[in-house]
């Protein structure tokens, strides 16, 4: 429950009253391509918000995303970033004995894309936090463009900036659940040996 940042206040009440579930999955959509499959996961989710109006929340098992239902049904977020929202959770780490931090995504390869990975220090958790979403939504919007050994526009102030490029390259994730992510290399700030 500590990586669920979207309703702190009300997670343990959620777990602790809820007695009803319903289990929805999105059977035979896994040869369909990912931006079509996000949509539509995306829809389905709103969709349930509409035929379960005493519904109090959502639990997104693939991410370990909880939502409040009242979000899901009053967000305005459009387009593939919908999915973004709903179905990708950005977690974050204190490396212990360190002053490390990592920050990664899990969802993504619900969509055969892949997650990210950030390993760093001396830099704003919240900024690299932005920037995985900025980069996720990119990948599910371009079909996931990146190759590995490429850059991509690295936070300077809060903000991404073209002045700065980080190193991208595919491996294993350090934290579990084992999947492929790209891991990005932070420069100056990157942690960890490689």
């Amino acid at each position: 429950m500590s990586q669920m940042w979207d309703c702190q206040e009300d997670r343990e009440r959620i777990f602790k009253e809820c007695r009803y579930q319903v289990v929805a999955t999105d059977m035979l959509t896994a040869a369909l391509p990912a931006l079509e499959r996000a949509n539509l996961d995306a829809d389905f989710v709103e969709a349930l918000a509409e035929l379960y109006p005493t519904c109090e929340a959502f639990y997104f098992q693939n991410c370990g995303k909880l939502l409040l239902a009242e979000d899901v049904r009053s967000h305005q977020i459009e387009g593939s970033d919908r999915f973004i929202r709903f179905g990708v959770n950005v977690r974050f780490f204190n490396i212990e004995g360190t002053e490390d931090m990592l920050i990664d995504t899990v969802g993504m390869s619900t969509l055969f894309l892949p997650d990210l990975q950030y390993h760093f220090h001396d830099m704003d958790p919240n900024w690299v936090v932005n920037h995985a979403y900025n980069v996720a939504s990119y990948i599910l919007e371009h079909d996931n463009p990146i190759k590995d050994g490429e850059t991509v526009d690295g936070v300077a102030d809060g903000q991404m900036s073209r002045e700065i490029q980080w190193k991208c390259q595919y491996e294993d994730a350090l934290i579990q659940p084992p999947r492929g992510v790209l891991d990005i290399h932070m420069g100056e700030f990157a942690a960890g040996q490689r």
